[in-house]
């Protein structure tokens, strides 16, 4: 702030309120000459500076307020993608249990069991490329044709062609979805399955040994149109079925190793082993629970998912 006498009888006091990248707010004043004078020139200086304090205090609320917002609405958008994570449950001698975690709140990452009308269970496992509220979004989108499909008794091969165009419709190639997805008879334990560049499924026996699940393998979905076939499996009883995001072979410890799909198989066949005769909500505890110690302090770097479907 500066102040200066233009002549015996007036005083101009010059006072910034606010300094941009390109320009500054100058608060000028002209007065009697008799205020031209040190002390008021501090008077001056205190008001101004009781000026901009004052827009700091409204500036950083206006900024707490609009934060209080946006955790609100990722709250809200983390409740409803947590209720699209379908319950555990059983059927027959099926028993499924799932598990999920999103790094940031909600993300892409989608994982569901549904009962179909004949009997049989359709299991899906998708991973939307990206994170965050974009991909939570499509995910959710993906839920909703996911049901309608499978409410309208549709197979493996046209529900993948109806989401793949969905996808290419609704976002333009703007995104990809990898998915891996069968459909099960409980009381057989025949299934049929495909895969979209999603992890492969395993199948672990009761004594730990794993193997992965036979499935027709193909590209990401949302990009072009392709061919799709079913290649047809057996799970025999006792045997638990596997499917899971990259969040988990891509995980990473403390020291920058990262777990790979061989660490997830020796953990799928240590729960096993360890826990004869537990119910699937129990290994996936079993399994959370080991990728939490290898995790340590390390931040999460994707989302976590995955299906753990277990035949008695």
């Amino acid at each position: 702030m500066s102040m200066a006498a233009t002549g015996a009888k007036v005083a101009a006091v010059a006072c910034p309120l606010h300094v941009g990248e390109a320009t500054m707010d100058v608060l000028y004043v002209m007065l009697p000459g008799a205020y031209g004078t040190a002390e008021w020139l501090a008077l001056a200086n205190m008001a101004c500076a009781l000026f901009r304090q004052a827009e700091d205090v409204w500036a950083a609320r206006a900024v707490a307020e609009k934060q209080l917002l946006l955790e609100e609405e990722q709250r809200r958008a983390q409740d409803l993608q947590e209720r699209l994570v379908p319950e555990d449950f059983r059927i027959g001698r099926l028993d499924i249990a799932f598990g999920f975690a999103a790094c940031k709140g909600v993300g892409g990452d989608y994982v569901d069991a549904v009962q179909m009308a004949d009997g049989r269970v359709l299991l899906a496992a998708m991973d939307v490329a990206g994170k965050g509220m974009d991909a939570a979004l499509i995910a959710s989108g993906l839920h909703t044709s996911v049901h309608m499909c499978a409410a309208h008794g549709l197979g493996l091969i046209d529900m993948v062609k109806t989401l793949n165009r969905y996808l290419i419709g609704t976002w333009d190639t703007f995104t990809s979805v990898t998915v891996a997805a069968s459909i099960l008879d409980p009381r057989t334990g025949h299934i049929e399955s495909l895969n979209c560049s999603h992890p492969n499924p395993v199948i672990i026996s009761a004594d730990g040994k794993v193997r992965e699940l036979k499935a027709f393998e193909s590209i990401p979905l949302g990009l072009t149109d392709f061919p799709v076939e079913v290649v047809r499996d057996r799970l025999a009883p006792g045997e638990l079925l596997a499917y899971y995001s990259d969040g988990l072979s891509e995980l990473f410890d403390e020291h920058d190793g990262m777990l790979g799909p061989d660490g997830v198989n020796e953990y799928l066949s240590a729960i096993r082993g360890e826990a004869r005769g537990a119910p699937a909500p129990d290994l996936v505890v079993r399994l959370q629970q080991k990728l939490a110690e290898y995790r340590g302090k390390a931040l999460p770097s994707d989302d976590v998912s995955f299906i753990l479907a277990l035949v008695g």
